[in-house]
């Protein structure tokens, strides 16, 4: 049933085969926190129904979860949970699946870009620190910008938005260097 805010799923059976559905249509596992976002963006299911569904079906083997080597606990189907949805995946209306697979491929680009922009902050002597950025892409560094900030307070303030701005930072550094070389 369409409600505002997404398509409505009140019966713990169809909350879980939505759950199941987006498991699989993501081929790969999910924090909570991610099947959270993807399911609650997308639908008008109500948050503890929806815990109380992936509960149940970790406890009927259809998902379940370990720690990934980030050290986050992750969930994926189980055989039993891939036959499942196999089976009743039309239970999932076709509008409410190209949501949920549009909004996996956001995260997982999303994801992609965070993992290719670092910041950290660096000692560069006794008391004092500098913030450092790096946006790397396939292994290949892109960029790189270091800079001094002083104390540990500025350093982190400055890591933080180095973190937060590095797409900025990448093209006002490029546009400027264009411009310089268009000068010569």
């Amino acid at each position: 049933m369409e409600k505002k805010g997404g398509y409505a799923f009140d019966s713990p059976t169809e909350i879980r085969f939505l759950i199941l559905y987006t498991l699989t249509a993501a081929k790969r596992p999910l924090t909570n926190a991610q099947m959270v976002e993807v399911i609650l963006s997308n639908t008008a299911v109500n948050f503890f129904d929806l815990q109380q569904q992936i509960d149940a079906l970790s406890s009927m083997g259809e998902i379940t979860s370990y720690r990934s080597e980030k050290g986050e606990t992750v969930f994926e189907t189980s055989e039993v949970g891939n036959m499942t949805i196999e089976f009743f995946y039309p239970k999932v209306p076709p509008s409410v699946r190209e949501k949920i697979e549009d909004s996996l491929r956001r995260l997982f680009k999303q994801e992609k870009i965070e993992e290719q922009i670092t910041a950290r902050i660096v000692p560069a002597g006794m008391d004092k620190y500098m913030a450092e950025c790096t946006i790397a892409a396939d292994g290949q560094t892109m960029f790189h910008v270091s800079m001094y900030a002083g104390s540990k307070d500025a350093a982190l303030a400055m890591e933080s938005c180095m973190k937060r701005n590095a797409e900025i930072l990448y093209k006002e550094m490029m546009a400027s260097l264009a411009e310089k070389m268009k000068e010569k």
